[in-house]
């Protein structure tokens, strides 16, 4: 394998995305000082991941699943880290960074409407209190759901009462809190 082949990125941003598993099991087990251990152990191989990335033909595909896993799990670790603080490699300077790389990557020239890209963004941005900017990127996301519903609905039938039989099932929790928004909204409304 030579040194710009995808796996070189891919490796070590899934070792990230493992490491976050094992820290989301134990922020559920409560046990908060090996589960900040284990986002910064993602955030470190997802830094690898991300420089790796850049030597890659595939570069804008692996760019972008790496800087939102980022995102995500700096995201995860400052909001574990608020319940019991320990000094970590995350600061809110570098989060906002990767925040607004993130941004960048989704609605730039290229921008992509990828729903987990969304969501990260949508996520990180109420996180920071971007109450503007996270409702535009959960417009985009509905959006998004929405269009790739109907893209692989074989007769355009597509709405939310039955989005999920359209979409992939890794999205299926996503789609659940935007119908979830919706609907609420809606109730205010009336």
């Amino acid at each position: 394998i030579g040194s710009n082949h995808w796996i070189i990125s891919a490796t070590p941003r899934n070792i990230g995305y493992t490491y976050w598993m094992k820290a989301e099991r134990e922020v559920f087990h409560e046990k908060t000082k090996s589960a900040l251990d284990n986002f910064e152990n993602a955030i470190r191989t997802t830094y690898t991941a991300l420089d790796r990335s850049e030597s890659t033909p595939d570069f804008t595909r692996e760019y972008s699943k790496c800087i939102n896993n980022l995102t995500y799990f700096c995201m995860r670790f400052l909001q574990e880290n608020e319940r019991r603080p320990k000094k970590g490699l995350i600061s809110m300077k570098s989060f906002r960074s990767h925040v607004k790389s993130l941004q960048d990557d989704v609605t730039g020239p290229q921008g992509r409407l990828d729903i987990m890209s969304l969501d990260t963004l949508r996520s990180a941005h109420e996180f920071l209190g971007n109450k503007d900017k996270e409702k535009e990127a959960f417009f985009k996301l509905q959006t998004a759901l929405f269009q790739l519903g109907q893209q692989n609905s074989k007769f355009g039938d597509c709405g939310w009462e039955n989005i999920k039989q359209h979409i992939p099932f890794v999205v299926h929790d996503i789609a659940d809190e935007v119908y979830e928004r919706i609907a609420n909204s809606a109730g205010k409304q009336h």
